[in-house]
């Protein structure tokens, strides 16, 4: 279950030439999730706002240390509901990362537990 003393909340940056709506059926498709008519789309565990990003620079993007930071769009991931394990949340966003790259995209989360997403022998906390 949810605990108040750990911040779930992640951030996931990615570089795509998809325009926004396309990266959000992307995700809801990823996820097995539904999607609104804007950028919110859902599944059983999280719920991820797919966002444009107001930092864009196509030429910053590329520095090695914090590029990711002006990649095009980002997600605002957090927990459905209060009642799911860290380790299932965690497995889905791993999950939809591991995806993503699969498809050729830059991905970089940047969260408290951002080690354990980057960490493909990662199991459980």
């Amino acid at each position: 279950m949810v605990n108040n003393n750990f911040d779930w909340y992640c951030q996931v940056f990615i570089d795509v030439s998809l325009d926004i709506d396309c990266l959000r059926n992307l995700i809801a498709e990823i996820t097995n999730g539904k999607h609104d008519t804007y950028s919110l789309v859902e599944n059983d565990c999280l719920k991820i706002h797919v966002r444009k990003n107001h930092d864009y620079d196509n030429k910053r993007k590329t520095d090695s240390f914090d590029g990711f930071l002006f990649y095009k769009f980002f997600l605002d991931i957090a927990p459905i509901t209060t009642k799911i394990k860290f380790v299932n949340y965690v497995q889905q966003i791993k999950s939809l990362i591991k995806q993503l790259r699969d498809k050729g995209y830059s991905v970089v989360p940047a969260c408290d537990y951002e080690d354990e997403l980057n960490d493909e022998n990662y199991i459980s906390r």
